[in-house]
């Protein structure tokens, strides 16, 4: 999930086991974090080199 409110959109997605990325949002408690969407695509590469 991508969105930009840590509650509703990260934490929401993580509380059914989806990962979620936060954009042009700080927070610490946000594991993925981008600055705009273009980041997006390397987040996501990252996250696939992670799982089993």
């Amino acid at each position: 999930m991508i969105g930009d409110n840590l509650h509703a959109d990260v934490l929401g997605a993580e509380n059914v086991g989806i990962k979620g990325i936060l954009v042009r949002t700080e927070e610490k408690r946000a594991a993925f974090q981008a600055k705009n969407l273009y980041e997006i695509p390397d987040i996501l590469a990252r996250v696939e080199q992670q799982e089993p």
